[in-house]
């Protein structure tokens, strides 16, 4: 259900403990890892994570049907105290966590409602949720997998008729010069930071964009409503021709974050990205609203 792997370090048959009893516990202990429930007889899976002591997020599968977030913990609650199945408890680093978050956004929980709230009778003095440390500096990028994103000026135009590759050269900075302009922000060429994001998911406000839509135009979208609802930040997500795209514009910096990635994990950062994504049609857009 999540990406991140770590060491196992409980198997609990859920007859000898329940598991709305092994989330307390390891609530209490403050720990930082994932707790998943299986029962193969009523094809259902569950999987919490939680940063020292503090649930993040929430996936399930029920009878074939995917659950995230609120919807997921809304699933759990009907197995809490179920005899049936098994737990199994993995120990994982928190930087993780964050990039489950990041793959997974809609897997994000509430810390006022949900599961806490349904367990909090059995919490006791537990039950006061320890809010975790600040989360710790996000790994490196890999630098293999990081390409140059310098884009390289345009030729000097001259009399003769220019090679086909060199003319796509020019109409491709052309159009990064159209994105920096509709944005009315600088382009930075660093990558989008995973704390950033982090912070954006687990705060924001979430909107989707049901139909394909051209950059150019979800550019302006997003200025319009960091305008309208005065946002700090706003980042989105996309699927684009052979990989994904994601935009942090942030308005207190006055500055944009731009990433493209391909199909064989192959990163783009800034205008590099945004010579990439070009005039191609955005799907599958998710907005995050923050501030």
């Amino acid at each position: 259900m999540f990406l991140s792997s770590g060491n196992v370090v409980a198997t609990i048959d859920a007859s000898a403990k329940a598991l709305g009893n092994v989330i307390v516990e390891y609530i209490a202990k403050g720990f930082t890892g994932r707790i998943t429930y299986r029962d193969a007889s009523s094809r259902v899976f569950i999987s919490i994570e939680m940063i020292r002591g503090v649930i993040q997020v929430c996936r399930a599968t029920e009878r074939g049907s995917v659950f995230e977030g609120g919807e997921c913990e809304h699933v759990a609650s009907n197995y809490l105290y179920v005899p049936n199945g098994s737990i199994e408890v993995v120990e994982i680093g928190e930087r993780e966590i964050l990039r489950d978050i990041i793959h997974f956004p809609y897997s994000v929980v509430s810390e006022k409602r949900g599961l806490v709230m349904l367990l909090q009778s059995r919490l006791g003095a537990a039950s006061k949720r320890v809010e975790p440390a600040p989360a710790p500096a996000p790994p490196p990028p890999t630098t293999p997998q990081i390409q140059s994103t310098q884009v390289q000026p345009s030729p000097t135009p001259i009399a003769q008729a220019q090679p086909s590759s060199a003319r796509q050269e020019v109409v491709a900075e052309t159009k990064v010069e159209k994105v920096v302009a509709e944005v009315e922000m600088p382009i930075s060429n660093e990558c989008i930071d995973p704390l950033t994001l982090y912070t954006i998911v687990k705060n924001g406000a979430v909107q989707s964009v049901s139909e394909e839509i051209s950059y150019q135009d979800i550019i302006k979208r997003i200025g319009n409503i960091a305008k309208s609802v005065k946002a700090k930040q706003v980042y989105l997500s996309a699927n684009i021709q052979d990989g994904v795209t994601r935009i942090v514009v942030d308005v207190e910096k006055n500055v944009v974050y731009m990433e493209f990635e391909d199909s064989r994990g192959n990163v783009l950062c800034g205008e590099g990205a945004a010579k990439e994504i070009g005039n191609r049609k955005l799907s599958n857009v998710k907005m995050w609203i923050f501030g």
